[in-house]
């Protein structure tokens, strides 16, 4: 009974300090919300995408009329190398991570028949392969949850400079939308 007692009290001080160190990772990373890219985020060619979901018009708080067009891109494949970025509050460094994602959906958004923005949902994956060995094809496995990006081509010139991470489409019109 006397070693249990003591188990339980090394146990719930180990998770003490574990959650006190997460605290101390999570106050001193904090992930960027904006970036922007001055050449642009490479974003998929959706010209020849075929599983449109859903197309939409409406106007938006600023009156303007807005096109939606949503994509299930899943079925092609698309591979493409997420960047995310974290800036630590204590050596002052910005950090680059890269995940490796397949495009799940994608929807653009356009002002006179012109994509202003688009918002890009990925699934990261584990690329399968092929076991030469026992002659068997190994699957591709995804991984987690979504993780969605939104892209602003800020003055009009095709080129989708800005990044946002959030969880809702930011209020946001580029000034040569309106």
């Amino acid at each position: 009974m006397r070693n249990l007692a003591l188990i339980l009290i090394i146990f719930l001080l180990t998770i003490t300090i574990l959650s006190q160190e997460a605290e101390k990772i999570e106050s001193t990373y904090i992930p960027l919300k904006k970036v922007i890219k001055t050449e642009g985020w490479k974003l998929p060619d959706l010209s020849k995408a075929k599983s449109k979901f859903t197309s939409e018009t409406f106007s938006s708080e600023d009156n303007i009329l807005i096109t939606t067009k949503g994509f299930d891109l899943l079925k092609y494949k698309l591979d493409y190398q997420l960047e995310s970025y974290s800036f630590n509050n204590e050596d002052k460094l910005l950090r680059l991570f890269t995940t490796t994602v397949r495009i799940r959906t994608a929807i653009a958004y356009s002002v006179r028949e012109k994509n202003y923005a688009y918002t890009l949902s990925f699934v990261p994956y584990i690329k399968g392969g092929y076991d030469k060995k026992n002659k068997t094809r190994i699957p591709s496995e995804y991984l987690g949850t979504l993780i969605t990006r939104f892209y602003f081509d800020e003055d009009g010139d095709g080129k989708f400079e800005t990044q946002y991470l959030s969880s809702s489409f930011p209020k946001h019109t580029p000034e040569w939308v309106k």
